[in-house]
């Protein structure tokens, strides 16, 4: 894949531009899509992010394709060294997916990792999980929000489900009027 950039991150470098260009080519048309922060991006990557003084990054990207990042730190997950992914996004096509996650796989095993996790954006302070169906509702900030076909590119490429989230969506309008009536209703014993 022409253009393909893999490897360890060095946090003194800039990001690939097409490292930040691709969610908004694969969320162009999509209305509930919140955007990506570039310069915010770019900080997360960048050395005085406190999380690369013991923490260490892979980043992948095939423009136009796919983009995925790589963690390893101190952290054991069930008593073993474990890497994470995230950052991923992707057209729907398994095969920039497995040059790339079989990149991060070499070097999560040269860092010692025994699993790979994810979608997890450097820990559970950042974006993290995958949004597997409610797409209708749209989303809110903190609220994962990814391409449909997301969960079955990561089953295809070998990924389980390991645990499941809810969210709930409620109707604002019906929030409203259920706070008022109560109000209404103790409203006489202010």
């Amino acid at each position: 894949m022409r253009d393909t950039w893999m490897g360890a991150w060095q946090p003194q470098m800039p990001l690939p531009a097409a490292f930040i260009e691709l969610p908004q080519q694969l969320y162009a048309d999509d209305p509930h899509w919140l955007g990506e922060d570039a310069q915010a991006l770019c900080q997360q990557f960048a050395a005085d992010n406190p999380w690369f003084a013991t923490g260490r990054a892979w980043l992948g990207v095939i423009p136009g394709q796919a983009r995925l990042a790589g963690f390893v730190s101190e952290q054991l997950v069930e008593g073993e060294s474990a890497a994470f992914f995230g950052f991923w996004e992707s057209i729907d096509d398994p095969a920039p997916n497995k040059l790339l996650f079989q990149g991060l796989t070499d070097w999560a095993r040269e860092q010692g990792a025994k699993r790979l996790y994810g979608p997890i954006n450097f820990s559970t302070f950042g974006s993290y999980r995958l949004r597997l169906d409610g797409f209708e509702a749209g989303c809110f900030p903190g609220e994962p929000w990814n391409l449909p076909y997301y969960p079955t590119l990561l089953e295809s490429l070998g990924f389980e489900l390991r645990h499941r989230y809810l969210s709930t969506f409620n109707d604002t309008a019906q929030v409203a009027d259920s706070v008022r009536q109560d109000y209404l209703r103790v409203k006489p014993q202010l």
